[in-house]
């Protein structure tokens, strides 16, 4: 290695800093997705062309990655990470943005969301490992003054790590894509506000004797002091947000599966829907606790089950209707309708 081995390395980590920053601008820009809505590139139902696509380029940056890495405490290492760079820069990094740019809209929206989404991570996590890398090159060799940058490359290529994986563990089409969501998005935060409300009745009852003003769950506090006028309302609340993570739950079996395959552009209108759902959960757990009148906290659990009512009918279409799941809606659509009459 020579002084000017690593001079050249440390402007080409500068250039790919820098590169990968305006690319990532780039990827978050709303006129980059106008590219896809023209592609004519074409992704099987099952995923296969665009799971082979994403592993090798997954693959190929992950190993590079590495090897960039290597001269954080190998200063031998200084020509590898060079090459490594280069191929970064000049093949790496414009076959990334390539596939986002082309990445198809016929695909489903939910699935261009999700690998812009994983581009925009990749070349963030890349951008932080050049720097961490210029960082220890730049440092003195003295063991004390290297040792925070040299945890620094480790962590940042981790984080390079990482975010390849998931690049190439990303979903393989449009119902996998929706699938991930619902499942992180949707269902955790329905089964979430219930689990809360349930916790609070059933704490209520069983700490009702106690001195509320020792009590440090908050949650708890406010339930003991409810009126039978609210606690009545909070148990019609906690009925319903059951029904909520049943219908919830059934989406994901009967809907998001690779048998069923609905429709793309409907299932692009599901997460917004289940989003609407969960959201409208907690603000209708949330009243309960404020100050606010009961009038509004009954507006906005009238607001749930209404928006129930729309999840439910926007999916039973696409649920056989010799399927649980289609049984589990219907019933759901009863008790919702009933329930505001």
């Amino acid at each position: 290695m020579t002084a000017e081995s690593t001079q050249r390395l440390l402007a080409t980590l500068t250039q790919l800093g820098k590169q990968c920053t305006t690319l990532a601008s780039l990827v978050k820009a709303a006129q980059f997705r106008a590219y896809g809505e023209t592609s004519t590139l074409d992704f099987d139902a099952a995923g296969t062309t665009l799971r082979s696509v994403t592993v090798d380029l997954a693959l190929q940056m992950e190993s590079d990655m590495t090897k960039l890495a290597l001269c954080h405490n190998n200063f031998p290492a200084v020509p590898l990470s060079q090459d490594a760079a280069d191929r970064l820069i000049k093949a790496h990094l414009p076959m990334l943005i390539s596939f986002l740019k082309t990445f198809p809209h016929a695909s489903g929206t939910t699935l261009v969301d999700t690998y812009h989404e994983l581009g925009y991570a990749l070349l963030r996590a890349l951008g932080g490992l050049a720097a961490a890398v210029h960082a220890v090159l730049s440092t003195s060799r003295d063991a004390n003054a290297a040792s925070s940058t040299q945890q620094r490359v480790l962590g940042a290529t981790q984080h390079g790590w990482n975010a390849c994986r998931a690049l190439k563990d990303g979903p393989r089409n449009n119902t996998e894509a929706v699938r991930q969501r619902w499942s992180c998005d949707v269902l955790p935060l329905l089964i979430d506000a219930r689990n809360e409300l349930r916790e609070a009745l059933a704490s209520a009852d069983t700490d009702s004797g106690h001195d509320s003003s020792s009590d440090l769950d908050f949650g708890v506090e406010g339930a003991t002091s409810w009126s039978e006028e609210k606690r009545a309302l909070a148990e019609q609340v906690a009925t319903h947000l059951q029904v909520a993570v049943q219908v919830g739950a059934a989406i994901r079996t009967g809907c998001l599966t690779a048998k069923a395959a609905p429709p793309i552009a409907w299932l692009d209108t599901l997460v917004p829907q289940g989003r609407a759902l969960s959201d409208q959960a907690d603000e209708t757990v949330a009243l309960l606790w404020s100050d606010d009148s009961l009038n509004a906290t009954h507006e906005s659990f009238a607001n749930l089950q209404r928006t129930t009512t729309t999840l439910v009918a926007s999916a039973l279409p696409h649920i056989p209707s010799t399927r649980g799941e289609h049984q589990t809606l219907v019933r759901a659509q009863t008790q919702s309708v009933q329930s505001t009459e």
